[in-house]
């Protein structure tokens, strides 16, 4: 999952952020880079509306095919870990007058829901001949949105910037129904995204006046669904006929949350209910936000008409 690289001339600079490491390009390398990253993947640390906690990164790859980011001179390797926070740095300049610079760096989160599979980073080639290449490399819950703020008119030193992130859904079930204990059916059936266990609400219980939440990551390329349905469970004998856990016995809420890939905010979601008397009524009713850029919600309300 890559982003569209985009150059522009003029004086070095960093996407109108100050840089916190400086970037010596008036070397004597022929060929030379100052590779910015900062770390914005998100964490769920608890159930809520908003992954509010973000990853450390450990870096699982860092290639030099050519030149030098370690030599202790104008050059810098990427930090491991990545922490959040900090503006991450990588420096590399060409080893001698007639050759280029080549590097491959990915990173992966520490902890949490994602696997060894789950790495993000960037590759730059700056060759001695041949055109430049500037690829953010992602997968599929993570995601490299790169620039190149600067590079000089032959080619030969240029500055990259990368923002590493994910793409945080959290998806909100509220009872406002007073006196009300709604009851999960089975298991949430999911798609498209990488549930987070710290996100999600646990029990299979809705009582009056709580949420429930479900969270996780969506992937960049399918949309992320979640598919649940709970159900008023008759209340023990003798119970008032007018509680509402009388009135309501037998009724079934279904959310079938869709959120699209491309337009998060999109209505895409529905919320049904499924009445076991026409003396008594439940409103469902569900909103959603968000962008592609950090979170995204889809907020669920179960109310009395």
């Amino acid at each position: 999952m890559a982003a569209i690289v985009t150059a522009t001339g003029g004086a070095p600079a960093f996407a109108g952020t100050t840089p916190t490491q400086n970037c010596d390009l008036d070397t004597s390398a022929h060929r030379g880079a100052c590779i910015y990253y900062d770390n914005e993947i998100s964490q769920f640390t608890t159930p809520g509306p908003a992954a509010t906690g973000f990853f450390d990164l450990t870096l699982d790859q860092h290639d030099v095919n050519h030149g030098t980011d370690s030599d202790g001179g104008h050059t810098a390797a990427p930090e491991d870990p990545a922490a959040h926070g900090g503006q991450g740095f990588q420096s590399i300049v060409s080893d001698g007058v007639w050759t280029g610079l080549e590097t491959h760096v990915s990173y992966s989160p520490a902890g949490g829901p994602f696997s060894g599979i789950d790495q993000v980073g960037w590759h730059v080639d700056i060759p001695q001949q041949g055109d430049n290449t500037y690829e953010p490399k992602g997968s599929t819950y993570l995601f490299d949105t790169q620039t190149v703020p600067y590079e000089d008119r032959d080619g030969d030193h240029a500055i990259v910037t990368n923002r590493l992130s994910d793409r945080p859904l959290s998806i909100g079930i509220a009872n406002s129904v007073t006196g009300l204990t709604l009851t999960q059916v089975g298991t949430e059936t999911t798609g498209g995204m990488l549930m987070d266990p710290a996100g999600r609400t646990p029990g299979a219980t809705l009582t009056s006046g709580t949420t429930n939440y479900f969270a996780g990551y969506r992937s960049g390329s399918d949309d992320a669904t979640l598919q649940i349905t709970y159900v008023v469970l008759p209340p023990p004998a003798g119970t008032d006929p007018t509680a509402p856990q009388s009135i309501y016995a037998g009724f079934q809420v279904h959310l079938d949350a869709v959120v699209n890939s491309t337009d998060p905010g999109a209505q895409n979601s529905t919320c049904s209910v499924t009445s076991a008397t026409s003396l008594a009524a439940l409103n469902c009713s569900v909103v959603q936000g968000g962008s592609n850029d950090g979170q995204s919600q889809v907020t669920v309300s179960i109310t009395k008409p």
